[in-house]
């Protein structure tokens, strides 16, 4: 029998978190097992007690309970800034991971990606001094992951329990996908789903898409909320497919009136983040960045 199973080498560094990415000498991350560090992975021929390969160089960014890989956990830190879209960080052993907890990393990444200052005019038709368009984050590999953890914690803090999570496409879609991901890991999966802005001309005529029905419990979703208008037609389409709302979760929340919007529908309104939140964000890397 051939199976995978991690090389490790030893760890300069003890002290760090059993299960923690760490960036070291060798130069890119990797996971931190007591005081030996996985560097990737071998094959080992169980028939003849040796090593059939050379480590994989594979970067391990998920803990394994055992070699058959069936229950595997995410345990992240943010690559340095500089190095965010260009693969995987190759740095020096004087530089270091941020440590922030994941809605910290997620706001930082939501400035850094999807903030932009100018005259903008919104869905509402009003003018802002700020536009925030969230898909660079949210459909980043990074955003995955934080998105996931942070809507995650915060849809568990409600007490909502849904069993679907989505939203109007586009803006929804990695949203969902992302919970589904990280709830699916958690061991208590919410299945997403996606609602196009008209039903489809042909096929089965649906518009919801992704398995709701009527006993589903939804939680919809929506990365940057303006007005909460375009939620709340979708927050329609589910209830005439006979499924339940139970709340509105955004990533972003730069409205004026959404929440009283939503409870006039009996929804609570969940928000990660405020615009003002981003904004100030944004000012305080930028003083940190001229000190």
């Amino acid at each position: 029998m051939i199976v995978r199973i991690p090389d490790v080498g030893f760890c300069p560094r003890p002290a760090h978190a059993d299960g923690s990415i760490q960036v070291h000498s060798h130069g890119s991350p990797h996971l931190h097992i007591g005081n030996r560090c996985v560097v990737g992975f071998f094959t080992w021929d169980q028939r003849s007690n040796s090593k059939r390969s050379r480590p994989d160089p594979t970067v391990v960014v998920a803990r394994c309970a055992d070699t058959r890989h069936d229950q595997c956990t995410d345990d992240y830190s943010p690559p340095p800034a500089e190095s965010r879209g260009r693969g995987l960080p190759r740095v020096s052993q004087s530089d270091s991971v941020l440590a922030m907890n994941h809605r910290d990393q997620l706001k930082q990444l939501l400035v850094e990606r999807s903030l932009r200052l100018g005259d903008f005019t919104l869905a509402s038709g009003a003018r802002s001094n700020y536009y925030i368009d969230a898909r660079p984050t949210t459909m980043s590999a990074e955003g995955q992951v934080l998105v996931g953890h942070v809507a995650l914690a915060l849809l568990k803090e409600s007490g909502l329990e849904p069993t679907h999570v989505g939203g109007l496409t586009m803006g929804a879609d990695p949203i969902a996908y992302a919970v589904a991901h990280r709830s699916f890991l958690d061991g208590h999966p919410i299945d997403g789903f996606s609602v196009r802005k008209k039903a489809k001309e042909h096929g089965t005529g649906q518009r919801v898409e992704g398995g709701v029905t009527p006993e589903s419990r939804c939680v919809m979703v929506e990365d940057s909320m303006s007005t909460g208008k375009s939620t709340l037609a979708a927050v329609q389409a589910v209830l005439e497919v006979g499924a339940s709302v139970l709340g509105v979760l955004t990533v972003v929340d730069r409205s004026e009136n959404a929440t009283a919007l939503f409870e006039s529908e009996g929804l609570p309104l969940l928000s990660i983040f405020t615009g003002n939140e981003i904004l100030e964000a944004a000012k305080s890397a930028s003083l940190e960045d001229q000190a």
